[in-house]
C-alpha cells in the first residue's frame, strides 16, 4: 500500500515538476510565478479523503488484530521473539502511515495538477516519499522474519527444515539491509533526492534508475513471500497428525498468504 503511495508522489512529483518547468521555461511567466509559501488554501478533494480512509483503516484493522495475538501471547505466558518482531514491525508500519499521509498530502495525491498551488513546496512531498521509502522494505522483512520464527516453533528437530528455515531467513534479513542502503544512497548528494524537485534544482546530482529497483526488488520480495508460504507446507505435510486437522492448518495459512 504505502510503496504504491511512494510511487504516486513520485508520478505526481514529476508531473508537477513539469508543469512548473513549462511555466517557469516561459519569459512572460517567469516573473509572475509566486514565491514558494505554506500559506495557501489546500485544495481538497473527495478522492484524496478516500485515499487517507484506505491508508488509515487497514493499519488500524492490523493493530487490532496484533493487539489480540500480544493479549493472547502474554495471557499464557508464550511470548516470543516472533512476537517481539511483529510488535516492533507494527510500530514501524503506524509511523509509515503517518508519513504516507504526509507524502500524499503533500505529494497532493488526489488533486488534479492544475489545481495544486503554484505557492506549494514541490520538495515536501518528495521528502516525504523519501522516508516513506526507508520505512516500507524493513516492515516487510521484520513481518517476514517474525513468520519464519514461529514456524521454527513448529519445526521440532527436523534439521532439513530448519536449516532452510534459518536460510531463508538470513536471505530475507541480507535483502532487507542492502535495499534499506540502497534507498539511503539512491541519489548522490543524498537531498538531492528531494532538492531536484524544486524551483531551481541543483545542476549536479543524479540518482539511480527508479523503476528499475522497484522491479527488482519487487521481484526478490515476491519469491521470498512464496518461499516462507511454502514453508508450512513442508513442515505440515510431514507431521503425525489427522489429515482433517492437517489440512486445516494448511487452509489457514494459505488463508494468511493470500
Amino acid at each position: 500500500m504505502s510503496q504504491a503511495i511512494a510511487a504516486l508522489v513520485y508520478a505526481a512529483q514529476e508531473a508537477r515538476d513539469t508543469a512548473t518547468t513549462t511555466a517557469a521555461a516561459s519569459p512572460a511567466t517567469t516573473s509572475t510565478l509566486p514565491p514558494v509559501s505554506d500559506d495557501y488554501p489546500y485544495p481538497e478533494t473527495g478522492l484524496q479523503q478516500i485515499g487517507f480512509f484506505i491508508l488509515f483503516f487497514f493499519p488500524a484493522l492490523a493493530l487490532i488484530v496484533v493487539g489480540l495475538r500480544v493479549y493472547s501471547r502474554v495471557s499464557t505466558k508464550q511470548f516470543g521473539w516472533d512476537d517481539g518482531l511483529i510488535c516492533f514491525a507494527m510500530a514501524e508500519s503506524i509511523a509509515e502511515t503517518g508519513a504516507s499521509y504526509m507524502g500524499m498530502r503533500y505529494g497532493f495525491i488526489g488533486i488534479h495538477v492544475y489545481d495544486i498551488p503554484l505557492v506549494a513546496d514541490n520538495r515536501l512531498g518528495s521528502l516525504w516519499n523519501y522516508i516513506i521509502q526507508l520505512l516500507y522494505n524493513p516492515i516487510l522483512a521484520l513481518v517476514k522474519t517474525s513468520v519464519l520464527m514461529f514456524l521454527l516453533r513448529l519445526s521440532g528437530q527436523k534439521r532439513r527444515i530448519r536449516f532452510a528455515l534459518i536460510g531463508l531467513n538470513v536471505f530475507n534479513l541480507t535483502l532487507m539491509v542492502a535495499i534499506f542502503v540502497t534507498v539511503i544512497f539512491q541519489c548522490q548528494p543524498i537531498n538531492y533526492f528531494w532538492e531536484k524537485a524544486g524551483r531551481n534544482p541543483p545542476t549536479e546530482g543524479k540518482c539511480i534508475d527508479m523503476n528499475a529497483f522497484y522491479v527488482s526488488t519487487a521481484s526478490l520480495t515476491i519469491l521470498t513471500d512464496v518461499l516462507a508460504l511454502a514453508m508450512p507446507f513442508w513442515i505440515f505435510l510431514g507431521l503425525k497428525m489427522p489429515t482433517r486437522v492437517k489440512m486445516a492448518l494448511l487452509a489457514v495459512f494459505a488463508l494468511g498468504g493470500m
